[in-house]
């Protein structure tokens, strides 16, 4: 998902919740860190520092990270886990 659907889902999902008159430009500092309203500030932020993960998305998986991460495994021996002792 790139950035312009990630804020676009953000928009709809908060239209969703009742803000149908839109989102304002500007909300308290307190309730846009906890994520209990929407803003554009917060958006902007998140574009500017281009972080999606702000607006309460995760970060995906690159499509290689299974690739590497069983040749790690492998390189190990074919242990999944570390031992601890």
């Amino acid at each position: 998902m790139n950035t312009r659907e990630s804020v676009q889902k953000y928009i709809d999902g908060w239209l969703v919740r009742g803000y149908s008159g839109g989102s304002p430009d500007e909300v308290p500092n307190r309730l846009m860190v906890l994520r209990k309203a929407p803003s554009y500030k917060a958006i902007v932020q998140a574009i500017l520092k281009n972080d999606i993960t702000e607006l309460g998305f995760s970060r995906p998986f690159s499509p290689w990270y299974s690739e590497i991460k069983r040749v790690e495994i492998e390189a190990r021996g074919g242990e999944r886990q570390l031992r601890l002792f």
